[in-house]
């Protein structure tokens, strides 16, 4: 009798030992697929944190290009109406009675832009009309 308890007893050991065996079993497969999981993880945030670096540089060219040609738009007065400012001068000069090379001369434009303006605000300012409507 003491021995089939204790053959119960050992087959209940065995038992139980081979249940904690299959259940470490499944913890380390289950924790080798977050380490996977995890490593895919870090690959990717490695890939995404490279292509904010570059999209951080382009846009840093960018900003630089930008203030390029806002610069050379200053220089060149192009800027907030630039162009017009020569010609409203121009307008001005000839409804001033300045001569066509004086206002060559103070608003770099040429002979054929200040007759045109002469032609077309000859009035003191005031845009005329001519062939219909041009």
């Amino acid at each position: 009798m003491m021995a089939q308890i204790i053959i119960a007893l050992l087959v209940g050991v065995l038992v139980l030992l081979f249940s904690l065996l299959r259940v470490v079993r499944t913890a380390r497969r289950e924790q080798a697929e977050r380490d996977r999981q995890l490593d895919v993880i870090f690959e990717d945030s490695t890939v995404l944190s490279d292509c904010v670096s570059k999209i951080g540089r382009h846009l840093s060219a960018l900003e630089r290009q930008l203030q390029q040609v806002i610069d050379q738009q200053e220089r060149l007065g192009l800027r907030e109406g630039g162009v017009d400012r020569e010609y409203d001068l121009a307008i001005r000069m000839l409804s001033s009675g300045e001569s066509v090379e004086r206002i060559m001369a103070e608003c770099g434009l040429v002979r054929s832009e200040v007759e045109l303006i002469q032609r077309l605000y000859g009035d003191g300012g005031k845009r005329k009309v001519v062939n219909g409507g041009i």
